[in-house]
């Protein structure tokens, strides 16, 4: 009688603490979700019903005008453009050095590894600063090129979860089983490693691409030929310092009797920035679980 009391008990334990975790995480979804649908429900409304707060979960007088004029700027659409080459070349070839410097930490028998490891976590924890790197990217003369919105991608941090996924899910008999075969280790790391790779090339890919696509410092460091901008730098003078562009005002005051105004396109940029971020990442998704795991495993 008394275990199936404590068997009761337990059970209506566990049921309210999963019916207080359950409404913590519909409050959580609610708080993280709402701003980005009333962003949606905005730049598919009207103007008239924005301004006199009639538009929360659904749009108000449902129209495209506010992407029309955020599309027609040509600025925006370079942005978009350059945005899409530095998030690509930056994330194939920060995802290629991590592999190729991942790969030898790998391996027990490369001499020199100690050593290696050292300099690069030391790198991680103390960094030169803005200034001296400043001065580098300038010295190298790839202040005002493309080249300094691609290279920065490359991570001590990525390198060590990619060294730690190698050992811990590809036994080295493969290596060896290879190298017996004839293969050098090259052939060992595109067509056995990379291969066997998927959850964590995923993962760094994932984060690269965030990080690439959201980034606007460095541009606005070092880039001042307006051709090369990112979207995120053209997207950050339109809505934080607000500086829209002649093309875009024009087009706006051309739109304002069919109800856009400067917050329906503000809102229809923001859409339109993160909407590939939100396509991509359920394609990537399924590996993201397991290449979490392993990187918080960095030993």
């Amino acid at each position: 009688m008394d275990l199936k009391m404590r068997n009761y008990a337990e059970h209506r334990s566990d049921l309210v603490v999963r019916a207080v975790a359950l409404i913590a995480s519909l409050l959580m979804i609610f708080v993280m979700l709402y701003p980005f649908i009333y962003i949606v429900a905005v730049s598919f409304s009207k103007n008239e019903y924005v301004t006199m707060g009639m538009v929360t979960w659904l749009p108000k007088g449902f129209n495209l005008n506010a992407y029309r004029v955020a599309l027609s700027d040509p600025l925006i659409i370079r942005g978009y453009i350059n945005t899409i080459f530095y998030t690509s070349a930056g994330t194939v070839l920060s995802v290629g050095l991590t592999l190729l410097t991942a790969y030898p930490l790998a391996i027990k028998q490369f001499r020199g590894k100690k050593p290696f490891l050292i300099f690069l976590t030391f790198t991680m924890y103390f960094s030169g600063g803005l200034i001296p790197y400043y001065m580098l990217v300038q010295n190298l003369h790839m202040k005002d090129t493309l080249w300094a919105l691609i290279l920065p991608g490359v991570s001590v941090w990525y390198i060590i979860i990619c060294r730690t996924f190698f050992q811990a899910n590809i036994p080295i008999e493969l290596r060896e089983s290879a190298l017996m075969d004839g293969a050098n280790d090259l052939t060992i790391l595109t067509r056995i490693y990379t291969p066997l790779s998927k959850p964590i090339l995923a993962t760094l890919s994932l984060w690269l691409i965030v990080g690439h696509w959201n980034s606007w410092f460095n541009a606005m460091l070092f880039i001042e030929n307006q051709n090369l901008y990112p979207l995120q730098l053209v997207v950050r003078k339109v809505l934080i310092t607000f500086e829209p562009t002649s093309h875009m005002r024009s087009i706006i005051a051309a739109y304002k009797p069919a109800g856009v105004s400067e917050q329906t396109v503000r809102s229809a940029i923001i859409v339109v920035t993160i909407l590939p971020i939100v396509m991509i990442y359920p394609f990537l998704q399924k590996y993201f679980v397991k290449g979490i795991m392993i990187g918080a495993i960095k030993g």
